[in-house]
């Protein structure tokens, strides 16, 4: 992405979320602004799309708030994971959902803490796969070395986060390149970022790359007719489809009115709509293991990737 696009889009961002940093004095301010709404966090860098499909759900949560004060909900988008943390400790964000690597990162830098699992689209728990062409000789992840492999982006857990931390696991040394045709030094796996799942499957299928990584769900639909002409090399370990995280210091009461408001959304039939509506949710639950043993996993493998 060209540098000017990318200023363009922080600004407007900056905008739809209401900021005034001219204006701005500090947290307790931005406390007083808040009351009486509902902010939920994202990190999207295409925030009209990403607010068209959080706004149905915030407001159908806000709607359910109104014995806790609530009148009203917004949702609060952020360009990377570090950005959504300063919001939530300045107290901009109240909740934040995202699959659980950039939860976890953002947790350890803010202090939030996750207390729901989130089911998209019928998945409570998904895995990320690497996969190559069919008529490849490569067979394992140690076949990679000296070879480019397509991430979806940053932030991503399964396309990015999870494969990666996995062929780490396995003893492999990985560097970022930004052209998928440089050439790779022998005792390194090479990868570069494509944007989006379906580009990182196209990569694979066109010869670009050698290897891509995307979560198990998707990988049929995204392969469709062409899925024969390739072949999975490695899985991950399982973690939360998504994270439901609230800032540290958010109102007890407030945060128990909102875990009960997610918990029973799917026996609403208005709150089924909004789910429907919300990149279709099929419902909210709790961690079957708890938060921390979830998170134990989750933690370790993402120390691996920071290093």
């Amino acid at each position: 992405m060209k540098p000017n696009k990318l200023i363009a889009i922080s600004i407007y961002m900056l905008a739809i979320a209401g900021l005034d940093l001219l204006n701005w004095t500090g947290p307790r301010e931005a406390a007083a602004q808040q009351q009486g709404v509902i902010s939920i966090g994202s990190i999207s860098l295409e925030p009209r799309k990403e607010i068209n499909r959080f706004q149905p759900f915030v407001d159908y949560l806000a709607s359910q708030l109104s014995a806790a004060g609530i009148s009203s909900g917004k949702v609060f988008l952020a360009g990377s994971m570090e950005e959504m943390a300063s919001h939530i400790r300045q107290g901009r964000v109240d909740i934040y959902i995202d699959s659980p690597f950039p939860v976890s990162k953002v947790m350890e830098i803010s202090g939030a803490k996750p207390f729901l699992r989130r089911w998209k689209k019928g998945q409570g728990e998904y895995h990320s796969i690497i996969f190559v062409r069919k008529d490849s000789e490569i067979d394992s992840p140690r076949g990679l070395k000296g070879k480019m492999v397509a991430f979806d982006e940053p932030f991503s857990t399964s396309g990015y986060f999870l494969p990666k931390a996995t062929l780490m696991e396995a003893g492999l040394a990985l560097m970022r390149y930004d052209d998928p045709s440089s050439k790779v030094a022998s005792d390194k796996i090479g990868y570069v970022f494509t944007h989006d799942d379906d580009n990182t499957v196209s990569w694979v299928l066109a010869k670009k790359v050698w290897a891509g990584a995307v979560d198990n769900a998707s990988f049929p639909t995204r392969a469709g007719k062409r899925i024969d002409e390739l072949k999975v090399i490695s899985r991950s370990i399982d973690v939360p489809r998504q994270v439901v995280a609230h800032r540290a210091d958010l109102n007890p009461k407030l945060l128990s009115a909102i875990e009960k408001a997610l918990l029973t959304m799917d026996q609403d039939e208005k709150g089924k709509i909004a789910l429907q509506e919300f990149e279709k949710t099929t419902k909210f639950d709790k961690f079957p293991a708890g938060p921390e043993k979830t998170f134990e996993s989750i933690r370790r493998v993402a120390s691996l990737v920071d290093k």
